[in-house]
């Protein structure tokens, strides 16, 4: 019974989140009303505080669903292009999440600038999550490998990601101040100076 109740608040959850991405893409998250998902997912309006305190609660949560999901895609990609070589890799991973904002210019739209590393320290420490866990062991290597702080590694890679993920808006959205590819190498530059020990 409980393991059924678990899932139906999984379930209501998900709608929330697909509605919230829906009305996001179509509206603008300043367009899009928290009625609004939820007469796309198809539940009272009462129940949408049940999972998130307000509109920018169900953004955020958005934000880490779809950044997850496209650290996914790039981890993923990079494992049918993997090297022997960690940064070359994470150039792969960044080369991916490139080309798929420059292929999907709404859902960079929808991103904000935001795209982001989706764990903390403390999660990529304890999180039993297959991708999580894969990236820690890689990072984990990488870092003893050099004798670099994995810590200090994972602060280094959120930075990144963050830069990756502002360019890329700036870029292709604004095309500003340059376009992607002029801009592309030097992200490529300060990814490999900033990893490589």
């Amino acid at each position: 019974m409980a393991l059924l109740i678990e899932r139906k608040k999984a379930d209501k959850r998900k709608r929330l989140l697909d509605a919230a991405y829906e009305c996001f893409i179509s509206e603008g998250v300043g367009g899009a009303s928290i009625a609004r998902i939820c007469e796309q997912a198809d539940i009272a309006k009462g129940t949408f505080y049940l999972y998130f305190k307000d509109k920018e609660d169900i953004a955020k949560s958005l934000n880490m669903r779809i950044s997850y999901g496209l650290l996914e895609e790039a981890y993923t990609w990079m494992k049918a292009h993997r090297t022997e070589d960690f940064v070359e890799n994470c150039l792969v991973m960044a080369d991916y999440i490139i080309n798929r904002f420059e292929k999907d210019t709404d859902l960079l739209k929808l991103l904000r600038r935001d795209f982001t590393w989706t764990v903390s320290k403390e999660e990529l420490v304890a999180s039993d999550d297959e991708l999580i866990g894969s990236i820690r062991t890689s990072i984990r290597k990488y870092a003893a490998e050099n004798h670099l702080s994995a810590d200090h590694l994972l602060t280094e890679m959120f930075a990144l990601t963050g830069m990756v993920a502002t360019v890329c808006y700036s870029a292709i959205i604004d095309h500003y101040p340059c376009t992607m590819e002029e801009v592309r190498p030097v992200i490529f530059e300060i990814i490999r100076k900033t990893l490589k020990p």
